[in-house]
């Protein structure tokens, strides 16, 4: 294995590209079900999302042997012919500690030993050398390390800003590069294959006390970003935004790790999805504004069907799910919605006078979670897409259903940004006073965050 500061490729060079990982940090809550990121600590060393960044040692940790490291569930491959690319919005404070160092880049994690060195790697190390901070580029194979100097001394990055760092791999070759520009690389002499053991590397990055640090080092993330160059350009853009992670099913970034379709708080008629051995509650319905389940889908149950309980021809919210808003430290995302799924509706309680039709129907963009927004110059009336109807007999048992259906928008996503609502609504027809159906359902989004 041989290193040099040769000229390369500029980073992400022309042709498809497939963004397989974008992380976005500083928004005070770090995601780590949704970013996929497991979080490992050594000793006292802790980590904190602050207002613009993810600060690795926010505890200012100095003791040896301390250490703080996070790295994805998802492993990236090592492509024969395709090259991968991490980039990392980073900074770095106290660079002249001794004793101490950060690293970042592709690597297999080791989380029950956050301190060991990584037996398989391509990363950046912050250190100190020759009594000079310096940024290393390193390639670690087999548990040998190989590394080039990208910067010392006055040459460093200034660590009073945020750099672009990145790192492309290649079978055979490794660029360095800051804020764009290639700075060095580590060629692999012949015979060695990079990763010989391993196909695929995490994303890793770490601050490690190696001794008694003279002061505190930290690493400060603003954001991360993986991608493959030239390969997977037959992948649909949705795709891509799923394997990102951005799915319907979980948070947007920077928002706290939870799922769309909400688990109960306590209160099953609240939840798309009552906790294991909760029972299912219709909760209040009210024409306009209840149940309006906070929640991109999920079960829901009604009430008897009759005008005493649900008012002839009410517009009934049953889920209103508002796509989170954003902020001066959080950006907000646009949810596009590729197809919803109505499943079956089922009779639980029988009817007993009338014919019962249930008008479904998707409330599109409302500014509020009601159905009677009016349109004005600061707020949204919901744009109504009417999915069907689901007629009931007087003679309906328990047990009857109405078959589910999908509606497909793939072709033409519906466009829903931050601080707007998607909502599931039910219009009850023919209910009279001493009708007793009631049915159950579910209603499931498919699409993305983008």
């Amino acid at each position: 294995m041989s290193v040099g500061l040769i000229g390369g490729p500029p980073m992400l060079p022309g042709g498809p590209q497939a963004n397989l990982l974008h992380l976005e940090f500083g928004s005070g809550t770090t995601n780590y079900g949704r970013d996929r990121i497991a979080l490992s600590l050594g000793g006292g060393m802790t980590v904190s999302n602050a207002t613009t960044y993810l600060d690795i040692n926010s505890g200012g940790s100095t003791t040896s042997g301390d250490a703080a490291m996070f790295s994805t569930w998802t492993y990236f491959p090592l492509d024969p012919i395709y090259g991968i690319v991490g980039t990392f919005m980073a900074g770095h404070t106290n660079e002249a500690a001794t004793n101490s160092q950060c690293e970042f880049g592709f690597a297999l994690a080791n989380l029950a030993g956050v301190a060991n060195p990584f037996v398989e790697g391509i990363f950046f190390r912050l250190v100190l050398q020759n009594s000079l901070p310096t940024l290393l580029g390193v390639v670690a194979s087999q548990g040998t390390e190989s590394a080039v100097v990208l910067a010392q001394g006055a040459n460093m990055p200034s660590s009073s800003d945020l750099h672009r760092y990145g790192v492309e791999i290649r079978r055979r070759q490794v660029f360095f590069s800051i804020d764009d520009l290639p700075v060095g690389s580590v060629v692999l002499s012949k015979g060695t294959a990079l990763g010989a053991n391993v196909a695929a590397l995490q994303v890793v990055v770490r601050v490690l006390n190696t001794g008694t640090a003279s002061i505190d080092r930290h690493l400060l993330l603003a954001d991360i970003a993986v991608y493959q160059t030239g390969g997977n350009f037959n992948m649909p853009f949705s795709h891509q935004r799923a394997l990102a992670g951005d799915g319907s099913y979980q948070a947007p970034p920077g928002f706290a790790s939870s799922p769309t379709c909400t688990r109960s708080g306590g209160t099953a008629g609240t939840a798309g999805w009552p906790a294991s051995g909760q029972a299912q509650v219709s909760g209040t319905y009210t024409p306009t504004s209840a149940p309006a389940k906070a929640s991109l889908g999920g079960f829901y149950l009604t009430p008897a069907m009759n005008n005493g309980t649900i008012t002839l021809d009410g517009d009934i919210p049953v889920f209103s799910y508002g796509v989170q808003a954003g902020s001066a430290t959080v950006v907000g995302r646009n949810f596009l919605c590729t197809g919803v799924r109505v499943g079956e509706i089922v009779v639980v309680a029988g009817a007993s006078t009338s014919v019962t039709i249930l008008g479904l129907i998707l409330g599109i963009n409302s500014t509020v979670s009601a159905t009677t927004t009016t349109e004005a110059a600061t707020a949204l009336a919901a744009r109504g897409i009417v999915l069907g109807q689901a007629p009931f007999k007087a003679t309906a048992v328990a047990g009857d259903f109405f078959p589910g259906f999908s509606v497909d928008f793939s072709q033409a996503p519906l466009l829903i940004p931050p601080g707007n609502f998607l909502e599931f609504i039910i219009r009850p027809r023919n209910a009279i006073a001493s009708n007793t159906l009631a049915v159950t359902g579910s209603v499931a989004f498919m699409g993305y965050f983008v």
